[in-house]
């Protein structure tokens, strides 16, 4: 009995040990916080053996995440209720949607109010919670109560989108505009096969679009505009099958009207952040204008010509907007921020609008002067400003010059033609176009083109390719109509054939003339071109068409142009004036 009386209390005592140490650590706690500065946070006391371990505050972590999580669970069973409500009659469809909408609308501010609390946690859930409440309940509301139509449904993902991709910008929190992104994107991609209609829709996607690109550029979200302006780009895609199908769903005005916004919305954006906030040009901006040419400007030129009218107007907007660029590129873009990359998108986008203006306003005979005219003016005002990305204009219009003048076309049948076709005069368009190509192949290098000798390279290759092919067919062309004229039949298959390489030859030294004089520099690679396609003309044609006596004159002549052609095409600068005397 005393030995238990006995150790009951060492234990009393061992006990009062203890309670005195805890009291006396709490009046040294009391003493900290009684010392430190109204308004201050404590200072962090240096750890110790009898400091908590870490393990309750991962109990309070988890404590409150799955109080969120209940929380959660309580606001679903909410909008469950008022569901069950509007389902069995006891609330009217109309009150029992908008009280819907209400109460997920709630959720939202009070996901505004945490974010702006930094409880960003609590601000995530309720972001989802009001995601999962509000645009199911939409799609309900449309295709399961019938209580709103497409035009209505659409209007309703764009008044809980805004206000709610507003909080998120205001209050800088990502995942709300995410949740809520994801959401009225699914809602509307769900509802078009739902509903059959596409048109409001696609309205409501540009957008969204138009919205969370320029979330991107303020706050830096710059995953939220792809996926959107991707849909949206399909869907209006799906605009164009519908408007051009054997029965048209959609009228067609208002198909050219939403792919016409679709572009002009994205590239003011553009313009917006390049010009008037001086950034330069980003991967997604050059992709979304390629996707919204195609789909938005090709659209709308397949649209109206499948109705077989308003081509024009397309053209001419086309032309304005090609206008437009150029100005931009020019007066603005490399007058403030140089020759960079926001020079030459803009430039790319003039470019391909005059192509495709020129092209929906014009026969191809007006094409054809007018690309020839845009050639010579745009590689003159390359070379004299230094500009080498007009110089690369000045050649893709040529090309389209040659092309809609079918002088490639003649040109390659002068080449390997047998028939009566080969030996006719080039039309005067014919020939104005090619003036232009071999004006601009024979232009001087511009300034700048040292800075990129790969492209100055490149573009003075195909110019040179270009008038070399065209003109060497124009000319076998016009010699063979003489001497059809002349000798009053047409020439047999040797005899053409040796007529060609005489031609050739002949052209090739004439350009090498002229750059002996000191004229035209640039002659030499079109002679060299033109002494390259003579080479294959003698080896596929003249061994196998032109008899020995024929085979003289076209070796005879081939073999005088390979001798001097490269003699004559040293360029040799005039010698400076000799001094005067005083």
């Amino acid at each position: 009995m005393e030995q238990r009386l006995a150790a009951i209390e060492a234990s009393l005592a061992a006990i009062e040990r203890r309670l005195d140490a805890l009291v006396t650590r709490l009046g040294e706690v009391e003493d900290c916080l009684a010392a430190q500065p109204p308004g201050r946070p404590a200072a962090a006391q240096p750890a110790s053996d009898t400091a908590l371990p870490a393990a309750p505050r991962a109990v309070a972590d988890a404590t409150g995440l799955l109080g969120l999580a209940g929380r959660s669970l309580i606001i679903l069973g909410g909008a469950y209720l008022l569901r069950a409500l509007t389902e069995g009659g006891t609330l009217p469809a109309l009150v029992g949607v908008g009280t819907g909408l209400l109460y997920a609308f709630t959720w939202v501010l009070a996901g505004g109010r945490a974010a702006r609390a930094h409880r960003g946690a609590d601000a995530t859930f309720h972001a989802i919670v009001a995601t999962i409440v509000a645009f199911p309940l939409t799609v309900e509301a449309t295709v399961r109560f019938g209580f709103l139509d497409p035009l209505t449904s659409a209007v309703s993902l764009a008044a809980l989108s805004a206000p709610a991709l507003s909080i998120a910008w205001y209050t800088r929190h990502q995942a709300t505009a995410w949740c809520v992104t994801l959401g009225a994107l699914g809602s509307a991609i769900a509802m078009i096969p739902m509903t059959g209609a596409v048109l409001p829709y696609a309205a409501f996607l540009l957008l969204l679009g138009l919205g969370t690109l320029w979330l991107g550029y303020d706050r830096d979200w710059t995953g939220l505009r792809w996926p959107v302006a991707f849909v949206a780009d399909l869907v209006a895609l799906g605009l164009v099958l519908r408007a051009t199908s054997p029965e048209p769903r959609d009228p067609p005005a208002a198909v050219v009207t939403m792919l016409l916004a679709l572009v002009a919305g994205y590239l003011a954006s553009f313009a917006g952040r390049t010009l008037v906030r001086g950034r330069n040009v980003i991967p997604f901006e050059v992709l979304q204008t390629m996707g919204a040419l195609m789909v938005g400007l090709g659209g709308a030129v397949t649209v109206v010509s499948a109705r077989g009218s308003g081509v024009a107007s397309i053209g001419v907007i086309s032309l304005l907007l090609a206008g437009g660029s150029y100005a931009v590129a020019f007066m603005f873009v490399g007058r403030r921020q140089g020759l960079g990359v926001n020079f030459y998108f803009y430039t790319s986008l003039a470019l391909v609008c005059t192509l495709v203006g020129l092209r929906l306003i014009a026969a191809p005979p007006a094409v054809a002067l007018a690309a020839a005219a845009l050639a010579a003016a745009t590689t003159w005002l390359g070379t004299r400003l230094g500009r080498l990305a007009l110089t690369l204009h000045g050649a893709i219009y040529a090309a389209q010059a040659v092309l809609a003048s079918v002088l490639v076309a003649a040109a390659s049948a002068a080449y390997v033609g047998h028939d009566g076709d080969m030996a006719k005069v080039p039309s005067a368009i014919a020939l104005l176009t090619l003036a232009a190509a071999v004006g601009c192949a024979l232009a001087p290098r511009p300034a700048d083109a040292a800075a990129s000798p790969a492209w100055g390279t490149g573009i003075r290759a195909v110019q040179a390719l270009l008038a070399a092919w065209c003109g060497g067919g124009a000319a076998i062309a016009g010699a063979l109509a003489l001497a059809t004229t002349v000798l009053g039949r047409p020439l047999p298959p040797n005899e053409v054939a040796v007529t060609r390489t005489v031609v050739l030859s002949l052209a090739a030294l004439l350009l090498a003339s002229a750059v002996r004089a000191g004229r035209l520099v640039g002659a030499s690679r079109l002679a060299y071109l033109v002494l390259l396609i003579t080479g294959g003309q003698v080896l596929f044609e003249d061994l196998s068409e032109a008899g020995p006596g024929l085979l003289v004159v076209a070796f005879a002549t081939y073999g005088l142009a390979l001798i001097f052609v490269p003699r004559l095409a040293r360029h040799r600068p005039a010698p400076p004036p000799e001094p005067t005397a005083a």
